[in-house]
């Protein structure tokens, strides 16, 4: 896989979470790998998604994980509305 193919399918993994609602504003972010060229493309944090290109991506090195092709990291609504309320689960608290 050549660079600007890597960026092509991470840019559109990106464009996946939004649509599929998984993200919110600019939370979370998805990376992909080339395994041959040890190479993973991942969305920064802080870029909006509406203006996001395939040439925003960073470039970096994978080096743990070898079986994996990719990271979806995501921040729900509900889960980023409990973070910002700074509340603490019950079963956490025992």
């Amino acid at each position: 896989m050549n660079l600007e193919a890597l960026r092509s399918d991470v840019l559109a993994a990106n464009l996946r979470l939004v649509r599929d609602g998984l993200v919110v504003e600019t939370f979370g972010n998805a990376s992909g790998i080339d395994r041959e060229q040890n190479l993973v493309a991942i969305k920064p944090s802080g870029i909006d998604y509406a203006r996001l290109k395939a040439s925003d991506l960073v470039i970096a090195l994978y080096k743990a994980f070898p079986n994996i092709g990719g990271v979806a990291h995501t921040h729900s609504r509900h889960a980023t509305e409990w973070a910002q309320a700074r509340r603490i689960a019950r079963e956490a608290r025992t």
